[in-house]
């Protein structure tokens, strides 16, 4: 199977995805519910959590709205992928 149906009930090809397919609600609802580093921490770290953590960051260091706005999307595939732990 080469395809997913998101939570909003799209069907997303993953082999050729088309923009009409992805959907941002389905991209943050889907990310709070993956456990980031594989769910090795003492508390439940989703990976929409990490992002917006990762994204205040940027914004307090000043990086400008571009940056701050790449920072938060910069795992947005691990929606459709999944979370894969490298350390």
């Amino acid at each position: 199977m080469t395809w997913m149906l998101t939570k909003s009930g799209r069907k997303v090809d993953l082999l050729n995805p088309k923009p009409d397919m992805i959907c941002l609600d389905d991209i943050a609802y889907h990310l709070a519910r993956i456990n980031r580093f594989s769910g090795a921490t003492s508390e439940p770290w989703s990976v929409a959590q990490h992002s917006i953590f990762a994204a205040a960051l940027a914004e307090a260091d000043d990086h400008g709205a571009y940056s701050v706005l790449w920072t938060l999307l910069h795992d947005a595939h691990e929606a459709y992928t999944g979370d894969t732990s490298t350390r």
